[in-house]
């Protein structure tokens, strides 16, 4: 019984944790996180039962910096979902504190597959720091995005850096001394 309450507490707090940036709410904005879920505007939790729904609305022009609060690390934003109206709605993508960084990419429904969806993509700050702009204009809509915020793992002494994924985890032979 207190194995599955700590399982049911340790899920709460997880959940708890997660924070939704929406860009319209965070117009203006640095933001120091290292963790978090960056949306377009319109983003619901559920929509018609659907989790996870975005989109967005015209006439927007939104600007927000993710900085990691950390000099030894960057910040890397991992879209799986990016959906963007033809040829005029474009998310430009900044390397640096401000939208007068290093241009990474410039996202709208012409350089995507079809229907303005994009494949999903990864794109790391060479700072720490990435800075996101947005402009729609007054016709069309569509879908938005949704991307993952993190920041890149630090290194652990001679072991490799921390990962979420099974596959690269550092593996620990014992529980002496170790970190990550």
């Amino acid at each position: 019984m207190k194995k599955v309450l700590l399982i049911l507490l340790v899920a709460a707090s997880a959940i708890s944790n997660a924070q939704v940036y929406k860009i319209g709410e965070n117009n203006g904005k640095t933001l120091n996180v290292c963790k978090g879920q960056f949306v377009s505007s319109k983003f619901t939790t559920t929509q018609n039962g659907i989790d996870g729904f975005a989109g967005y609305e015209n006439d927007e022009n939104y600007t927000v910096t993710f900085c990691s609060g950390d000099p030894a690390r960057k910040i890397r934003a991992n879209f799986y979902y990016i959906c963007l109206e033809t040829g005029y709605d474009t998310l430009f993508i900044y390397d640096g504190p401000t939208a007068t960084g290093t241009p990474l990419a410039s996202l709208n429904g012409t350089t995507a597959l079809g229907y303005g969806i994009l494949f999903p993509g990864v794109f790391t700050s060479t700072g720490q720091c990435l800075t996101f702009k947005f402009v729609s204009d007054e016709a069309t809509v569509a879908g938005g995005w949704d991307a993952f915020i993190g920041c890149t793992p630090t290194a652990c002494g001679a072991n490799q850096p921390a990962s979420d994924e099974c596959i690269s985890a550092t593996p620990i032979c014992n529980l002496g001394g170790y970190c990550g």
